[in-house]
């Protein structure tokens, strides 16, 4: 590598690794979500929050359906991950309507409220 392209290279992997987090501050729609933000070990991820889903009508546990890891996501307020889930649950449990709700108590609102998840 010559000498210039190498000082480009480094230029340019230095200007990414610093604009990269910028897509949290300007287009991210989830402000829990912190990966990739250069706040990313704030106290805002340590905040739990509530996920309830119900099927029919029914609060469903959903440590019986998903992964732990993705109940403790959802339980973090993450709304992209509580609503896959749903979407998960529209799939196993057709023509039965699906509503999540994501409570976060220091937000004063649900993050996610979605009384049919399985629209859309």
């Amino acid at each position: 590598m010559r000498p210039g392209a190498a000082d480009a290279f480094i230029a340019v992997w230095l200007a990414a690794q610093l604009a990269l987090p910028l897509h949290y501050y300007a287009l991210r729609e989830d402000p829990r979500d912190e990966r990739f933000a250069w706040r990313m070990f704030s106290s805002l991820s340590e905040q739990p929050c509530r996920a309830r889903f119900e099927v029919g009508g029914r609060e469903v546990d959903p440590a019986r359906f998903f992964a732990d890891a993705w109940v403790r996501m959802a339980g973090l307020g993450r709304r992209h991950v509580a609503r896959r889930m749903a979407g998960a649950l529209c799939e196993r449990f057709p023509g039965e309507p699906v509503a999540v709700r994501v409570e976060c108590p220091e937000a004063d609102r649900a993050v996610v409220d979605e009384t049919d998840a399985c629209r859309g």
